[in-house]
């Protein structure tokens, strides 16, 4: 998979930007984006806002797919979150438990997320792999459940 840091880069250089102008446009700051071009990974705040800077889909981004499908930038919804995942956990027949031992992830993280702390960008990317799912979909970046690879075109 390829690293967040190397794609933001790709995306800097293809657009001809330097770091000052990107903070200026897209409301990071050059700082946090140095950050990020040697590794740190971002909030998924300040993912959202890149993905709609550069008109890429989170699963690009993250180097979870590797084409780009347009998708039409719209604000973060994490409200639903615990829900989405909740829900994707029964569809797939599967439980936070499970997947905790298959991953990273704790299994005290679904307690978290239920009293409203938001997941890290590393486990949204997880979490998207383990069922399936786009990242862009977790985050209410687009509505409808889309699996990889069956972006569709807008």
């Amino acid at each position: 998979m390829v690293k967040f840091s190397e794609i933001l880069n790709e995306l800097i250089d293809d657009k001809g930007l330097s770091l000052r102008k990107l903070a200026r446009e897209s409301g990071v700051t050059s700082s946090q984006l140095s950050k990020y071009l040697k590794g740190l990974m971002p909030t998924i705040e300040i993912a959202v806002r890149l993905a709609n800077y550069f008109e890429v889909t989170l699963d690009f981004l993250f180097g979870v797919e590797s084409e780009n499908f347009f998708v039409e930038p719209i604000e973060l919804d994490l409200d639903n979150f615990v829900n989405k995942y909740e829900k994707l956990l029964a569809e797939a027949k599967t439980s936070h438990y499970k997947i905790a031992k298959k991953t990273t992830l704790s299994e005290s993280s679904l307690r978290r997320w239920r009293k409203g702390h938001v997941p890290s960008m590393d486990a949204f990317v997880i979490i998207a792999d383990a069922l399936s799912t786009s990242i862009d979909f977790l985050v209410g970046k687009v509505s409808d459940k889309i699996s990889k690879c069956k972006f569709a075109t807008i």
